[in-house]
């Protein structure tokens, strides 16, 4: 059995690399905002088009630019493995402790270049119902009609690479799923 809690931190380079990428977000969509005027083109005839584009752009650069810079200063661990289950800690999707009894599967989803892992759940409702932000509440419906499993976990600012995360979760997961089958046959 692994030595518990088995934690991750956040990774300070790639969290500033996502830092560094938002803030040029921020900057191209203001240079929208100032001169929409200049970027008239045949793609884009209208200016208040290329406006609303760049308060749009600006808007969502700027909250995730914050969102990264708060996780850039995350102290405690961002994951957190236990014998009862997963902890994600996030800035804005936080539901607690995920039980390993109610994970009956997990797999690997592929988006672009970005793998995510998907832990399925045998009852969604109960980390739904956990959670009082509505955001939160909706992203996981979402990943729940979409994907068949309302929790994602990427490695996008963890200090793991996603195949050393699916080779953990195979080993705690699997060694949990063991001592569930020992328990019933006891």
């Amino acid at each position: 059995m692994n030595s518990y809690p088995l934690e991750i931190k956040v990774s300070r380079p790639k969290t500033g690399g996502l830092i560094f990428i938002s803030l040029i977000g921020i900057w191209l969509s203001w240079r929208l905002i100032a001169d929409p005027n200049s970027f008239v083109s045949a793609i884009f005839p209208i200016e208040n088009l290329i406006l609303f584009t760049g308060i749009l752009g600006f808007t969502f650069c700027l909250i995730t630019t914050l969102l990264f810079i708060k996780r850039f200063f995350q102290e405690e661990p961002a994951l957190i493995f236990s014998p009862e289950g997963i902890e994600e800690q996030g800035v804005l999707f936080n539901v607690g402790l995920i039980e390993w009894e109610d994970i009956p599967a997990y797999r690997t989803l592929k988006i672009g270049a970005t793998k995510i892992l998907l832990l399925e759940c045998s009852n969604p409702q109960k980390y739904i119902d956990r959670t009082n932000n509505p955001i939160t509440k909706w992203m996981m419906k979402y990943n729940l009609k979409t994907y068949d499993a309302p929790f994602s976990i990427s490695t996008v600012t963890l200090n793991i690479s996603h195949d050393e995360l699916g080779k953990l979760m195979a080993k705690t997961w699997g060694e949990t799923q063991l001592s569930h089958v020992n328990k019933t046959t006891t």
